[in-house]
């Protein structure tokens, strides 16, 4: 397993080479709680140019990716 480090910030995109793959990611909070507060985390996932997910649901331990047949290999939050 790699551990890629992300900043205690609620919106930054970020790129790493793995396995000669260009991964870009971009985590951000959306705002829709009537107050304004911080709802979900979102993930977007792209890989070497070509888009793999978008505005997928960052969950604790959960895989970002849903589906094993899209890319092998998978993130998750720890």
């Amino acid at each position: 397993m790699i551990q890629i480090p992300i900043l205690a910030i609620p919106n930054q995109t970020l790129s790493i080479q793995l396995d000669n793959n260009q991964w870009d990611i971009s985590i951000r909070a959306t705002q829709d709680n009537d107050d304004g507060s911080t709802g979900i985390m979102a993930v977007d996932i792209v890989i070497n140019n070509i888009v793999i997910i978008t505005g997928q649901r960052a969950v604790y331990g959960f895989p970002l990716i849903p589906y094993e047949y899209l890319v092998d290999g998978n993130m998750f939050f720890i």
